[in-house]
């Protein structure tokens, strides 16, 4: 059986990376594992304490993140409960792993003086209010739902107070929205159609708010035309 292994001397000093790194060893031992964590306690499994371990470690490096939303969003994925299977945690660990290599890509690529044109949208009154009604569609779909617990409901209604505090600014933070669609698409991989109006509310206020960010639409309006094919000839 394999171990995971967590050299703490041996990992990138920038917590993003460590993190990156940690999430990596965890889950190529752990993946599909049904085991339950209590009964690998209660059983004093080897892995057990490996995987407590390495949360540990994994907590401690996001810690150390200098972005405080991303901070945040890095230490409430990293919770768990006794009750879950490791295969669970797993899943939540390769959504946080896929946010983060997706950051990491978006920074490599971006000049940092430009980063904030990839963040700050001019939204005027009329999309704000556009806006402020998907969310708070979002927050009514998300606390009325049968199949979300009371933490996963909690954890997407503070994503949702996340993205409307950002309403209160005269820029209107991106990063904000985007959390809470990664905490949506996270909760549509395990409940489907069944969360569907909450997805679809919360991307109607990503989408709106995006189209706004000074970046994405010197993107679109450097994009070429798509080009229509005529009539083929016989």
């Amino acid at each position: 059986m394999e171990t995971i292994l967590i050299k703490v001397t041996d990992l990138p000093r920038e917590p993003n990376a460590a993190l990156i790194s940690i999430i990596e060893s965890i889950n190529v031992v752990v993946g599909t594992s049904n085991s339950i964590i209590l009964h690998l306690r209660q059983a004093k499994h080897p892995l057990f304490l490996e995987f407590k371990t390495a949360m540990i470690v994994a907590v401690q490096a996001a810690k150390r993140i200098s972005d405080p939303q991303l901070r945040e969003i890095a230490l409430e994925y990293l919770e768990y409960g006794e009750a879950e299977t490791l295969g669970n945690v797993s899943a939540r660990l390769e959504t946080l792993h896929g946010t983060f290599v997706s950051m990491d890509m978006d920074n490599h690529f971006l000049d940092a003086n430009d980063v904030s044109d990839f963040d700050c949208a001019n939204v005027d009154q009329d999309q704000r209010e556009i806006i402020r009604a998907a969310l708070s569609e979002a927050r009514v779909q998300a606390t009325g739902s049968n199949v979300l617990q009371g933490r996963q409901k909690r954890r997407i209604c503070h994503y949702i107070a996340k993205a409307e505090n950002e309403l209160l600014k005269d820029k209107v933070g991106l990063q904000a929205f985007l959390a809470a669609a990664y905490e949506m698409s996270d909760l549509t991989n395990k409940f489907g159609n069944d969360v569907k109006p909450i997805a679809e509310a919360i991307e109607i206020a990503r989408t709106t708010t995006q189209r706004n960010v000074e970046g994405y639409k010197q993107i679109e309006a450097d994009e070429p035309p798509k080009r229509i094919e005529g009539p083929k000839e016989d």
